[in-house]
């Protein structure tokens, strides 16, 4: 009998967003090794007014509770169940084999939120998203964090222990892009000029998209690129370029040309943005978040990691020196892009993803084509 598998996620399975690419590696994986693989989501859910309400009112339960109904009473016809997060967090291991993927932590997001911007209280939907983060964790078959931080706040907030597999990226798809020039050329960027990006959501809270505006506004000597999926007005800058509703396949060539890469975010679990940069050989400038520890190894490449926080009044400060220090070293910024391909290579490969789950998850039999 062929072996089954599901996936409970939020959204459906595509290239563009982290956790719908990571179910989508997942799903190649567990069907490469002979499973026929069910995916759940939410707009699989009945449309009643019960749960258009709750859709509506509290999405927590709706994901932690929900969604789980729709495979309950068939749980034990699989031999693999993934739940995301909040996401399918009510089924437990019995008979089936239950993991949960813990691509980052809402407690760690919240706390740190908290120190930032003197946040005092806890609304109580997001009192709930933590009380069901915290159950999502019980009573499962292994715990899957996506980076060395995720398992420490784990232990921290939860006292959890999990398994670390970093997320990969496919490295013969990121790389750098022979025709980087003519990329630049179609965008009207000079050769001469020295380009940032930044690519991935535009949100102020998770991303601090707004201290990004501020460092364009002074660093009007940088040409910025900008990919995002948000429709955002630029037009009071003449150093922006930006690059709407990129595809996956365009995003190498973009990533191609840039000289560097600068990620502000308050808080990743993971970030691709920052792994597909460094595999596209960028110099990545990064306040301490995600993966960054995996990143910046020794002191020569932990110049680039910004040390204070954007509530310090060194922030910018710090920023700015990063900045001036790749566009006066451009040594640095080779020796540093040939490194960063390296460590993407031994730590981030889509490759050592694969083998590395396939072992955690003792997946059977020889791997098919």
């Amino acid at each position: 009998m062929r072996r089954k598998a599901a996936i409970l996620t939020s959204f459906p399975l595509t290239m563009v967003g982290g956790i719908e690419r990571y179910n989508f590696y997942l799903n190649q994986l567990l069907e490469s090794y002979g499973y026929q693989v069910d995916i759940y989501y939410k707009n699989d859910l009945p449309d009643s007014i019960i749960n258009k309400f709750v859709h509506r009112s509290f999405p927590q339960i709706e994901e932690y509770f929900l969604l789980p109904g729709l495979i309950a009473a068939q749980l034990s016809s699989y031999d693999l169940v993934f739940t995301n997060g909040v996401v399918g967090g009510q089924l437990r291991t019995g008979e089936t084999r239950v993991y949960n993927v813990a691509h980052g932590i809402l407690a760690a997001g919240f706390n740190t939120l908290k120190k930032q911007d003197k946040v005092s209280r806890c609304h109580l939907t997001l009192r709930l998203s933590l009380f069901l983060e915290r159950l999502s964790k019980k009573n499962k078959a292994g715990i899957i964090a996506v980076s060395n931080l995720v398992r420490e706040e784990l232990i921290r907030y939860y006292n959890v222990d999990s398994m670390v597999i970093n997320n990969g990226v496919d490295l013969n798809h990121f790389r750098q892009s022979k025709d980087f020039r003519a990329k630049r050329k179609s965008y009207g960027i000079a050769d001469d000029e020295i380009v940032g990006i930044y690519a991935g959501r535009w949100d102020p809270v998770q991303k601090r998209v707004q201290f990004l505006l501020d460092v364009i506004r002074e660093r009007t000597d940088i040409k910025w690129v900008i990919a995002t999926d948000t429709k955002i007005d630029m037009s009071e800058f003449d150093n922006v370029v930006l690059i709407n509703g990129a595809g996956y396949d365009e995003m190498p060539q973009i990533y191609s040309m840039a000289d560097f890469a600068l990620q502000l975010s308050l808080y990743e679990g993971f970030s691709y943005f920052a792994v597909e940069s460094i595999a596209c050989s960028l110099p990545l400038i990064s306040t301490r978040v995600g993966v960054a520890d995996g990143i910046y190894t020794d002191p020569e490449l932990r110049k680039l990691r910004i040390e204070s926080w954007h509530h310090d009044p060194s922030f910018m400060d710090e920023v700015n020196s990063k900045i001036s220090f790749l566009k006066d070293n451009p040594d640095f910024r080779y020796s540093f892009a040939k490194r960063s391909r390296e460590l993407a290579k031994q730590k981030f490969s889509l490759e050592i993803w694969r083998k590395t789950m396939a072992e955690y998850l003792d997946l059977p039999g020889k791997r098919g084509a």
